[in-house]
């Protein structure tokens, strides 16, 4: 992906407030996060402070939605066996880079309890269930 989005004035102030290690953490997952939404940073903050102006709290809540919807994208790839192609850790690790995005730049997205929580996969279930079943035979 052209990482011309990288100069945005968004993102740069967002580098601005974030550690170095950081940085190298986001891109690759804020790059699909462009790519899904379709907006360059910039549009995004001016669309969001645009949005909650709304009286409408469905227009309010665009990028909320959105996020929702990119998450539950995350949760249906699979990989070449059949099998889901993130675990939970890394779906929540990619939402929650783009929420910094947001917050570093005073349009925090906000959600209700649950609203981002994601169902393991059976292999995550699978050793969550083995390794407790090992600490309880302890």
């Amino acid at each position: 992906m052209n990482e011309k989005w990288l100069s945005d004035k968004t993102v740069q102030k967002w580098f601005s407030e974030i550690g170095e290690r950081t940085k190298d953490n986001v891109i690759q997952p804020f790059s699909e996060w462009l790519k899904f939404i379709g907006l360059t940073p910039t549009e995004q903050i001016e669309k969001r402070i645009q949005d909650l102006q709304s009286p409408n709290p469905q227009t309010r809540r665009f990028f909320e939605d959105k996020l929702i919807e990119w998450k539950n994208t995350l949760v249906k790839e699979v990989d070449e066996e059949g099998k889901r192609k993130y675990v939970v850790s890394a779906i929540k690790s990619k939402v929650q880079r783009v929420m910094s995005f947001f917050s570093h730049n005073n349009v925090r997205l906000m959600f209700a309890r649950g609203q981002l929580d994601v169902e393991p996969a059976e292999r995550e279930k699978a050793k969550s269930s083995g390794f407790r079943k090992t600490l309880k035979s302890e």
